[in-house]
């Protein structure tokens, strides 16, 4: 929005990328499934729009196109990746099938430990809260460091009370886009009702300084859990997830899970106890569907009443209404372990449609994000 010479307010009162997006480094690549599908094609969409704004905007400390290798797992094993990248007609510059002894694992001496798998030549680790900074320190964006207390419709604008200042924001839109309470914040307006079921999930990663043979592992490797290269010294080894306990802290056990997994998968790194240089808890802000959630607010009680009986057969030929949503009102997340993969693509998303302008995706993945989709899907419960 500031791009587009617009005034931005962004208000947080646990300041820029303290919580979740305080991790050391995330990692990046698409997510593909065996049949294109909504998840497939926006992950496939949101990286090349990443890599295109973060290889011109992203300082070299701050981002890595170093290549992401993700072996066989339960979850996907050999048939799902190869049907994927057949499927989905992808070229190796976006992934490509590396059985055992192909040239990838001979070229490399660590490689060679490797099993088969799928890499994404241009797969890449970010620093999530050194960019969030950078995107935050740009003309045209200002940092309110405070609570929002209230907010009411007033004309066509949209009113701010703050809880930690005696400060009012007049603005044309409002975002909701505070993780895992965004269903709570934006509730306020519909007499308590949560119309967005975020679900709030714990993941915990560990810092592991290089040894001697982590240092010349190339990529960043992925199956059940992650690692990255290392860099400066340092790999990060993510990450747990968590959907029961909720503990804040950093758990000795997950700590323990984590290194058992990678002195099992990656034996000659030797990796130890004494490597790990800390523990980091966050948590995601996951949908059902797992699809982030971007776009524009319906109020549920109309929604319910206007479309209520769509699905009934003898209203199958009758015409529904076209229902207007809520001006100015928007919401983006649900981004889960995905959030710098999808942040960069869905703002450009989210602006467009604010904006009125030709969206940057096909209408048939608009329609998947919409925020609307857990209406209906509760109506026809």
């Amino acid at each position: 929005m500031s791009k587009r010479g617009i005034q931005v307010f962004l208000i947080d009162p646990s300041g820029i990328a303290n919580e979740t997006s305080g991790i050391p480094r995330a990692i990046s690549h698409p997510h593909l499934t065996k049949i294109p599908g909504p998840i497939s094609l926006f992950t496939l969409r949101a990286f090349r729009y990443a890599l295109s704004f973060l290889s011109s905007f992203a300082d070299k400390d701050q981002f890595g196109k170093v290549g992401s290798f993700h072996g066989v797992t339960t979850e996907m094993n050999p048939e799902r990746f190869r049907k994927s990248i057949e499927n989905h007609k992808l070229t190796e510059e976006i992934a490509s099938w590396k059985p055992n002894g192909s040239d990838f694992h001979k070229n490399d001496p660590f490689n060679k430990e490797l099993e088969e798998g799928v890499l994404f030549r241009n797969g890449f680790w970010t620093r999530p809260g050194s960019i969030a900074r950078k995107c935050i320190d740009q003309p045209g964006i200002e940092l309110i460091q405070a609570t929002v207390n209230s907010f009411e419709q007033i004309g066509s604008s949209w009113k701010l009370d703050l809880k930690e200042s005696d400060q009012k924001i007049l603005a044309d839109s409002i975002i909701f886009c505070n993780s895992y309470l965004i269903g709570k914040l934006a509730s306020s307006l519909f007499e308590g009702e949560e119309i967005f079921p975020i679900n709030k999930v714990r993941g915990q990663l560990i810092s592991l300084k290089e040894t001697e043979n982590s240092s010349r592992v190339p990529n960043i490797l992925c199956a059940e859990h992650y690692l990255t290269p290392s860099v400066q010294g340092e790999h990060v080894l993510g990450s747990t997830f968590d959907e029961f306990d909720l503990n804040p802290k950093p758990r000795k056990k997950d700590t323990d899970l984590l290194l058992q997994y990678v002195q099992t998968k990656y034996p000659t790194l030797r990796f130890d106890s004494n490597c790990v240089l800390s523990e980091k808890t966050g948590f995601r802000a996951q949908t059902p569907d797992r699809f982030p959630i971007i776009g524009p607010i319906f109020d549920p009680k109309i929604f319910q009443e206007t479309y209520k009986e769509i699905d009934l057969p003898r209203n199958r030929n009758k015409k529904f209404p076209n229902l207007k949503v809520i001006p100015g009102l928007y919401v983006f997340g649900g981004l889960g372990s995905r959030g710098i993969l999808s942040s960069f693509l869905g703002a450009e998303i989210l602006a467009s449609l604010i904006l009125g302008e030709p969206a940057p995706v096909e209408f048939s993945l608009l329609e998947s994000l919409h925020p609307a989709r857990f209406l209906y899907r509760r109506i026809r419960k």
